[in-house]
């Protein structure tokens, strides 16, 4: 009884919140469309756009969608908006208050756009093979919101239910997606709630899936071919740059170097590190070290190839190292996971003591433990990885780096990789023999990712999801016509990665600068 009540009250202080949010968003939205009425813009480009808006927990990311939409309209496109309100997790009272929130702005915008609830889309016939993408989504939906792999209490509830509703939805957007000629869609995420469903729909139907995550205030992560999270523009910025001149290829490097010198003493944006430069603990002797992600964050989520986890990953490389050499092997808990916002429920710490007692060759390091993870690294030869960025700057510093995963750096040259078993343990004792080399061609085109991904991925914008209060005060043709707006719908439009969009830029910058 408490509970209901204790969730009924904070149901009422939602909606009270959210109808403030509508209140600011619909004054937005009337200028908005004065502005299209006394100018209006003909549509000049063929193929729809589908702009998918998903109640996003209680976050602002439905008007972020909503006003991403409204700009690709005054580009000339011709823009369909998608309510997805099917239901989805356990607070129904929650993304209840989202949709009636956004539904009343849609229904201001129905005049001028066309506008799509999902609920009221017959549901598409089963066809086989769709089945695995709910069966993976419910997966990695679970991991997500268990805040980890292992965690037993209320997983399976929790997957019946979203099974359940991921089942009920993806039939709808299978139906919706085949049947309309969306040349792309944009939506949030690209794994939690139905975000997947609309990857997997748009990519069988041929339509370009552009997807944004929030970095933060003022920060926008996008993906105009993929998801955004896992860096899937990365690989096709990467070729593109490397073909460069070498002038500007030292020029990416210095920059990553700089970028890199920062994040080394924990002064980067994301100041991860718990201990200044120079602190790396008891000395390990010869050891392997593998830094590990968080296993459910979105970054990290369904990349797994050779093993089925992160504790199978774990489990199978520690015994195979112990067996077969002399090595210390160190697992890092990613030391973001010191902070609540990023903590897993999964203890690997607990883990590797349960399956390896006290040996001494096998060292745990926790997040808040007073460890540099990058002067512990300056002291390792090897590094097994599964997607961390740490893979990508291990090898800038020529060390050897394996991964039996698929992170967006794992193609690009600098890393070796394997997607079976079999290949991975082959490479474990080709490089315990000393046989694989790193070299300086491998080290730079390291640095280049890194520069790609560090210097130039992360958007600086005030037109992101997090800064809902400072865009939303705004006039929408002001905001329109900022830099930032413009790039971010060129991206968006032009598919053009937004990194090449922003290295574009820093090298124009500098060539200024040089001839100034």
């Amino acid at each position: 009884m408490i509970a209901r009540i204790s969730k009924s009250i904070s149901g009422f202080r939602q909606k009270r919140i959210w109808e403030n949010h509508k209140r600011v968003y619909s004054r937005f939205v009337d200028v908005y469309l004065t502005a299209q009425r006394q100018f209006p813009v003909k549509v000049n480009k063929n193929d729809q756009v589908g702009i998918v808006i998903i109640p996003w927990m209680l976050t602002k990311v439905p008007w972020y969608s909503i006003t991403v939409g409204m700009f690709l309209a005054w580009t000339g496109r011709k823009v369909t908006f998608i309510l997805d309100d099917m239901p989805f997790g356990t607070d129904s009272i929650q993304s209840g208050i989202v949709v009636n929130s956004v539904s009343a702005i849609l229904d201001k915008l129905q005049r001028s756009f066309e506008v799509v609830r999902l609920s009221s889309i017959a549901a598409a016939i089963k066809k086989n093979g769709k089945e695995n993408s709910i069966e993976k989504l419910t997966h990695l939906n679970t991991i997500w919101f268990m805040r980890g792999e292992n965690k037993p209490e209320g997983r399976r509830r929790y997957e019946e239910t979203v099974r359940r509703q991921l089942s009920l939805a993806g039939a709808r957007i299978e139906n919706l997606v085949e049947n309309s000629t969306f040349e792309y869609l944009v939506i949030p995420g690209g794994i939690y709630g139905t975000s997947g469903l609309w990857v997997a729909a748009g990519r069988r139907c041929r339509a370009r899936i552009v997807s944004y995550d929030s970095g933060g205030a003022g920060t926008v992560l996008l993906a105009v071919d993929g998801i955004a999270a896992q860096l899937h523009d990365i690989p096709r910025a990467f070729r593109k740059v490397i073909e460069q001149e070498d002038v500007q290829k030292q020029f990416m490097i210095a920059m990553a170097r700089e970028e890199h010198r920062k994040r080394t003493k924990g002064v980067d944006k994301f100041a991860y590190q718990v201990a200044g430069a120079g602190t790396y603990g008891e000395d390990f002797g010869d050891a392997v070290l593998l830094p590990l992600n968080s296993s459910w964050d979105s970054a990290a989520l369904g990349l797994h190839a050779a093993f089925a986890n992160t504790k199978e990953w774990i489990l199978e490389t520690t015994t195979w190292l112990l067996a077969n050499t002399g090595k210390t092997v160190i697992i890092r808990q990613h030391p973001a996971e010191r902070k609540a916002i990023a903590r897993s429920s999964d203890d690997y710490g607990k883990l590797l003591a349960d399956h390896f007692g006290a040996d001494r060759r096998v060292k745990f390091i926790a997040a808040a433990d007073p460890v540099n993870t990058y002067s512990l690294l300056e002291r390792i030869s090897a590094v097994i990885v599964h997607t961390t960025t740490l893979g990508v700057e291990a090898a800038a510093l020529k060390k050897v780096v394996i991964t039996p995963s698929h992170p967006y750096y794992a193609d690009l040259g600098f890393v070796w990789n394997a997607s079976t078993k079999e290949q991975y343990f082959a490479l474990l004792r080709s490089a315990m023999d000393g046989k694989l080399h790193p070299d300086n061609a491998r080290a730079d085109m390291a640095w280049i990712c890194y520069y790609l991904t560090q210097c130039c991925n992360w958007f600086p914008s005030d037109f992101s999801p997090e800064s809902f209060e400072t865009w939303s005060a705004f006039d929408p043709q002001v905001l329109f016509e900022t830099p930032s707006v413009q790039s971010l719908l060129h991206a968006v439009d032009c598919n053009v990665p937004i990194s090449i969009v922003q290295h574009d830029n820093k090298v124009l910058s500098n060539d200024a600068a040089r001839k100034a």
